[in-house]
This record gives structure tokens, C-alpha cells and sequence, in this order.
């Protein structure tokens, strides 16, 4: 029997428009009432996913960063957190700047980069424009790596996989270095975390924080970062609109996001078990 649902954000919980669908806030409410808790596991910072953990009104942790930190949005605990080395965070960055690449940094509340683009940018925006009860923090600086001097955690590491040969050589570069582990949270995205990190890791911890088996997990994602927890959980669900991997290794594969696959999963395989 499922005791914990988790779920990934985007391309899972969310539609193609980035709204949670009225199917699934009614799948989660019914779980959450039948005493199955529902948690979001995503390769975002903490303060990216509370905006959807206050509209499911949920009470459970968020796992942030591909399970570099688990923390209870409500009270700031953190559950856990595994940092990147500082130099090996520095090693990250060197090989970027070396090919002139475009990425940005998680600490546990705050996103950075040198470079006021792409997800810096529209984070600086939310910053400044956003609901400020989320958290959110963006900056941009001047050095990185003098930010770690000065005592900065780096949780996780982001930059475009846009296909280019900079992009491609990159990615070998950082790839071979030790402590690392380089994952895709979407096809155009590399994420850099410690070595071990994973959402599959965080899910072992979860099944420990509440006293359960991985195999009483649902598990439910749609791309690379995902792969872990869906071979970890004891129910791993694919959305239709997974990368192939996911679409191999799932125990079962669900409808897309736009066809409410996270929902029709809950329903199948929560609800119609533990309502009846």
C-alpha cells in the first residue's frame, strides 16, 4: 500500500502553461485525506517550489536541488543537505567560464550568477516583483567563487545543454571531475550536484524520516533527474510525456501533463485502493 506520493514540478505536477490542473488539486486533497502525505521533489531551489506547495496546501517538506536539501518550507528545518565542495564548485566553474557558458548557483534560499540571463534573470525578476511570503532570492555578483570564500553553500550548479560543442565539451569536462554528479532536469538543462546526490537519495532519507519502506513510495517524474527516485520507489510512475529512460525503467506509465497523468496515477493506484 502507498504511504507517500512524491512528485516532481515541472513536466509532472504542473501543465505545459506551469499551472497546477483542478484534476490534480483534487487528486492530492483526496490522498492528503485519506492520510497519504504528498511531497514535491524537484531540481529547483526551496523558495521556486512554495508557491505550489501553499496552493496544495501541503505540510510535508520540499526536497530542493535534485535532493541536495530537504527542508520544511513552514519552519526553515532542514531535514538534510549535502553541499558541493568548494573546490569543486570552483572546478565547475572554471571549466564554464573557460567555454563562456551561461550558469547560475543554488545555496539553500538564494539563487546567483555573474550574468543577468536566462534563469538568473527571470529569477532577479521574481525577486523583485513576486510575492516576497516565497522567499525567493536572487542576486547577481561579481565572482562566484569568492562568494564560497565568503562562506556561501553551493548546492547546486546549472547550465544550458544547447547542443553546441562549447555546451558539449563542458559537460565531458565537468563529467570527469571527482564529487560530482551531472544530471539533466530538462533537455536543455544540466544540473552539477555533490556526488551521491539524487532524488533517489532523498527518497531513501524520506522513507527513514517517516518510518516507512521505499516500496510503500509513489514516485513520479518525467525527465533525467527523475530516474533515480522512479527506480527507488517501490511504485515508479512515468508521465507520458517522459525522456525515454523513465519510459524504460517505470513500473507504470501514466497519461502526459496535459492529460492529467499525475492524476490518473493517484487515482489508480491510491484512490481507487484505499477509498474503496
Amino acid at each position: 500500500m502507498i504511504k507517500l506520493i512524491v512528485t516532481d514540478i515541472d513536466g509532472t505536477l504542473l501543465t505545459p502553461e506551469r499551472t497546477i490542473a483542478p484534476q490534480t488539486k483534487d487528486a492530492i486533497r483526496r490522498a492528503v485525506k485519506l492520510g497519504v502525505p504528498v511531497l514535491l521533489c524537484t531540481g529547483r531551489i526551496v523558495p521556486g517550489a512554495r508557491i505550489y506547495h501553499h496552493e496544495l496546501d501541503l505540510d510535508t517538506p520540499i526536497v530542493g536541488c535534485n535532493g541536495g536539501i530537504i527542508q520544511q518550507p513552514h519552519t526553515g528545518t532542514i531535514i538534510h543537505m549535502q553541499k558541493l565542495a568548494n573546490g569543486t564548485a570552483k572546478a565547475v566553474f572554471d571549466i564554464l567560464k573557460k567555454y563562456d557558458l551561461y550558469h547560475h548557483f543554488y545555496s539553500e534560499d538564494t539563487i546567483y550568477g555573474e550574468r543577468n540571463e536566462h534563469m538568473l534573470g527571470a529569477y532577479v525578476d521574481l525577486a523583485q516583483n513576486g510575492n516576497p511570503q516565497w522567499g525567493i532570492k536572487a542576486q547577481v555578483v561579481a565572482s562566484n567563487s569568492q562568494l564560497l570564500d565568503q562562506g556561501i553553500d553551493c548546492l547546486k550548479v546549472g547550465f544550458y545543454a544547447d547542443g553546441t560543442p562549447a555546451s558539449q565539451s563542458a559537460a565531458r569536462e565537468i563529467e570527469s571531475l571527482e564529487g560530482i554528479t551531472l544530471v539533466q532536469s530538462r533537455e536543455d538543462l544540466y544540473d552539477v550536484v555533490a556526488q551521491g546526490v539524487s532524488k533517489g537519495q532523498a527518497l531513501e532519507a524520506l522513507a527513514t524520516h517517516y518510518g516507512i519502506s521505499t516500496k510503500e513510495i509513489m514516485a513520479v517524474g518525467d525527465q533525467h533527474n527523475d530516474l533515480s527516485m522512479i527506480q527507488v520507489a517501490g511504485m515508479g510512475v512515468a508521465m507520458g510525456n517522459a525522456v525515454q529512460p523513465l519510459l524504460d525503467q517505470a513500473n507504470f506509465i501514466t497519461e502526459t501533463n496535459v492529460d492529467h497523468g499525475l492524476a490518473k496515477a493517484i487515482e489508480r493506484f491510491v484512490l481507487e485502493v484505499q477509498e474503496s
